[in-house]
């Protein structure tokens, strides 16, 4: 074993004869039993960084020279695991006479490592920090507290995630710079700021991967994907990104690599850069509704085009839909639309800016909104309403402090007197899943059901919400078994972890809704046929637990846009 110079205050213990320190351990044990111990609390912690900082090669640890082995071990899977990482090992003692103590060493160890240390008996802690893409999340990693009184063995599982951007730039023109440029790349997640940046070279027509990113913000409860920023600097003069933003925003996904170009133009042939600032990427519009669009241009040399130099298109219409900096038009067909501004300048030369956009039927934007909807969360958010957020969350995990449920409440009074069909229509707001996953949608087939009358949105909690099993990430109170514990099975729906934000879901509740209205026996059997005070009450989970996953979120009534809010559908 080598010797721990740094720890000098040990020296004292190590001169003393073999026969004092025999007197010496004599009298610390009687201290112990007499609760007088002069040796109270001592601790140790781990912990792991991908920086760089020099080795202190040390395996012997010991306060006293009767010392027990403590076996450490790291195992790393997943992709894109560091092959390294500083392991720092901190003592906290107390000595009679010289007081506190805190030595610490630092020690660069694999990933996947056994490491052993001669250690004094005491109390320690043991943890490993965080890397970018081993979140702790996804690792038991502790902090964890034990005592050395014997040869002790303390273990740590981490999971990385190979987490990628692949990036690819393509250069045109005169005057390139054969250097290359740099990539930067910044991350948020809304409020959320992820500490991890990455800065490399790339070639002018080549490619390069950012990894050890991350997909979710870590300690957060509510996930959201993480949003990174990755763009180009170091360009020539008179060289610029032409097909749309630097820098372009990039959303991860778990275990995943995005791709992402940039075609650079240079020198006397540089297209136009065009920018279409409304709508945004991913808008929904019911049929006939004016959409404003505004966009701007500006040629090779920083000059600013207008009017006919700059011609709107859609890929589901002939010829253009507008010209110039602004315009507003409500003559949109139905259907999934590709923007796209073109810009000419002098020269003839062109740029374009591209954003899709949605147009829905009237019959698809036009159904009933609730006149109530939330979601509720367990945990230490069990007393916390969600009811004014534009987003409903479901996570169905065994962890109660994560766990969500989605309530929603119609008043099916305003539906027309007869119908062939009837839909719940839900629009996802985001997926930050990485498996697909089933959901349930229920329906309360009594009248015992979420009055907002009675219980406001602004109000509801995981705590009071009807017929929630506190208990459970997934369950309600009586799912379809008695007439007097009424939770029915409406429909399921396969949510894949890939669905893009804007994804419409669809739920045949053809038959609840007619039993609501008195009109089908066919529920007759569980409950009586009706719903009293004229509303419907919807429940809304996963339909089994999830484990190392998480849950999509759908608009709520509070969105924005009419069309991405759930609706329910007559016709």
């Amino acid at each position: 074993m080598k010797q721990l110079n740094s720890i000098n205050w040990l020296a004292p213990y190590r001169q003393q004869s073999k026969v004092a320190r025999t007197a010496q351990r004599e009298r610390s044990r009687h201290q112990q039993v007499a609760g007088r111990d002069r040796w109270p609390w001592m601790r140790m912690l781990l912990v792991s960084s991908l920086i760089g900082v020099s080795t202190v090669a040390c395996n012997e640890l010991a306060l006293i020279d009767d010392a027990y082995r403590l076996t450490v071990i790291t195992e790393t899977t997943g992709g894109d695991a560091p092959t390294s990482r500083m392991l720092r090992i901190a003592f906290y003692g107390e000595d009679a006479d010289r007081g506190l103590i805190h030595e610490e060493i630092t020690k660069e160890v694999a990933s996947s490592s056994t490491e052993t240390f001669d250690v004094g008996p005491g109390y320690y802690t043991g943890g490993l920090s965080r890397v970018p893409n081993c979140p702790h999340r996804y690792s038991e990693l502790g902090p964890t507290e034990f005592h050395v009184e014997q040869d002790y063995r303390l273990e740590f599982s981490v999971t990385c995630h190979a987490t990628r951007i692949q990036i690819a730039t393509s250069t045109s023109g005169s005057d390139r710079d054969q250097d290359g440029y740099q990539v930067t790349v910044f991350g948020i997640a809304r409020s959320i700021w992820v500490n991890d940046s990455e800065r490399q070279t790339i070639d002018i027509n080549g490619s390069g991967t950012l990894k050890y990113l991350n997909a979710t913000p870590v300690g957060s409860g509510t996930l959201f994907p993480i949003i990174y920023d990755v763009g180009l600097t170091d360009l020539a003069v008179g060289c610029q990104v032409s097909n749309g933003d630097n820098p372009k925003q990039v959303t991860t996904v778990l275990d995943q690599t995005v791709d992402i170009s940039f075609e650079v133009t240079c020198g006397g042939t540089s297209s136009p850069t065009a920018r279409i600032d409304a709508p945004t990427d991913g808008s929904r519009f019911p049929q006939g509704q004016p959409v404003a669009f505004e966009g701007s241009a500006e040629d090779s040399e920083g000059q600013v085009l207008t009017d006919g130099s700059l011609v709107w298109t859609s890929n589901l219409m002939n010829g253009q839909i507008g010209t110039g900096t602004q315009f507003t038009t409500s003559d949109l067909v139905v259907g999934n639309h590709t923007i796209t501004l073109t810009a000419t300048d002098s020269e003839g030369a062109t740029g374009t800016a591209d954003v899709g956009i949605s147009v829905d039927s009237l019959a698809s934007c036009t159904g009933l909104v609730p006149m109530a909807d939330t979601y509720v969360r367990g945990g230490s958010f069990a007393d916390s309403p969600f009811g004014t957020y534009t987003s409903l969350d479901i996570k169905g995990i065994a962890s109660l402090e994560y766990a969500r449920k989605a309530y929603l409440v119609f008043d099916i009074s305003a539906l027309p007197a007869s119908f062939a069909s009837a839909t719940l229509q839900l629009t996802l707001a985001g997926n930050a899943g990485i498996n697909p996953r089933e959901i349930s949608l229920y329906g309360v087939i009594d009248n015992d059901d979420w009055d907002p009358a009675i219980l406001s949105e602004e109000s509801i909690t995981w705590t009071d919400a009807p017929r929630n099993v506190t208990t459970s990430g997934i369950a309600f109170e009586g799912q379809g078994t008695t007439a007097t514990d009424g939770v029915r099975l409406l429909a399921t729906s396969t949510l894949d972890n890939t669905d893009p934000p804007g994804t419409t879901y669809t739920f045949d509740i053809t038959e609840y809704v007619k039993w609501a209205l008195g009109d089908n026996p066919a529920l007759s059997a569980l409950a009586p046929a009706g719903d009293s005070n004229g509303h419907i009450t919807l429940l809304l989970a996963h339909s089994a637990e999830i484990v190392g996953d998480n849950g999509p979120w759908f608009w709520s009534r509070e969105a924005a846009e009419a069309c991405n809010r759930p609706q329910l559908v007559a016709q």
